[in-house]
């Protein structure tokens, strides 16, 4: 198993997924994300758009204030509501199943799996970029991609 694989069924399902959170939630996203862990686990979606961030901002009330609340919350992939995107549909399951077949490697030589990996991921979401697939419902602007 070669790291292609694992870059085309990534590739694919965050493509897939971009492509339904655009078409079912009209508005203006600002921040992606493709996030794992320390152990290489799959990889999932996580996004923010001004309207998700305005609602989450307005249902927090452990914060001290409204700027607090959006301080903290614009950037966090992992507050989002749009965190896993997609994950668990089926346009994940192939590359759950690679990341799984993987986990080999990852136990033979953990350090260099993981840069494999993580060089993978970004090259997938340069490719993403280039294909313009960002930029779908931010009306051509920049947005943020981590």
């Amino acid at each position: 198993m070669n790291t292609s694989h694992f870059e085309v069924a990534l590739f694919t399902a965050l493509r897939n997924a971009l492509n339904k959170m655009f078409s079912r939630h009209k508005e203006t996203f600002y921040y992606f994300a493709v996030v794992t862990d320390s152990l290489g686990s799959s990889p999932y979606l996580s996004a923010w758009s001004t309207e998700s961030l305005a609602r989450s901002i307005a249902n927090h009330k452990h914060f001290k204030s409204l700027a607090e609340a959006e301080q903290y919350l614009r950037w966090s992939a992992l507050d989002s509501p749009y965190l896993a995107y997609g994950y668990g549909d089926e346009m994940f399951m192939e590359l759950e199943a690679i990341v799984w077949k993987r986990q080999g490697l990852f136990i033979e030589n953990q350090k260099l799996e993981l840069e494999r990996r993580l060089a993978a991921m970004e090259k997938v979401v340069s490719k993403l970029d280039s294909l313009g697939i960002f930029c779908k419902t931010n009306n051509g602007n920049s947005v943020n991609k981590n």
